[in-house]
């Protein structure tokens, strides 16, 4: 948590994390572009269109990815997480060990180069064919300027994009 100086002292300052939206839904169902539309316009009235955008690509990315490669009889939660100075996109899901596995080494590929592996996943995209080209955390991190972490608690997977909207 952040710390206030004073004079005399550190005081640990409570950053009070709200929850505005929180919707749940199934894999296989067709929520994506809705989700996506209303997600990008709440970030745009609340916080300006230079964070709507970057929140619509986190939304888009995060979410197709839970639709893709989550177990499909297990729910999927997307949250927008607002703290006085950032704004995230979180979402949770469950999958498979091998998927998990997947998704942990390439999220430390994007966080340990986020240019370089957004262009080798691009180029993949263009080329095709197997494995998939995994762009979307690419874009998040490199194209979204948004910061990727990824936490892992036995099946359940929880990837979050988060950015500082205010100063």
């Amino acid at each position: 948590m952040p710390f206030a100086s004073d004079s005399s002292s550190r005081v640990r300052i409570s950053q009070i994390a709200k929850v505005p939206v929180r919707i749940v839904c199934t894999p296989g169902s067709n929520m994506l572009a809705c989700t996506h539309e209303f997600l990008t316009a709440y970030a745009n009235s609340h916080q300006g269109p230079q964070v709507g955008q970057r929140v619509s690509v986190a939304v888009y990315e995060l979410f197709e990815n839970a639709m893709s490669y989550g177990r499909i009889s297990s729910d999927i939660v997307l949250e927008l997480v607002e703290t006085p100075n950032s704004l995230a996109v979180r979402v949770s899901n469950e999958s498979i060990p091998a998927r998990i596995s997947m998704l942990a080494a390439h999220v430390s590929r994007v966080q340990a180069g986020a240019e370089a592996t957004f262009v080798e996943e691009m180029k993949r995209s263009v080329m095709g064919g197997t494995p998939r080209a995994m762009l979307g955390l690419a874009r998040v991190v490199f194209e979204a300027k948004m910061d990727l972490t990824l936490e892992i608690d036995g099946l359940l997977v929880c990837v979050t994009a988060s950015s500082r909207v205010r100063t």
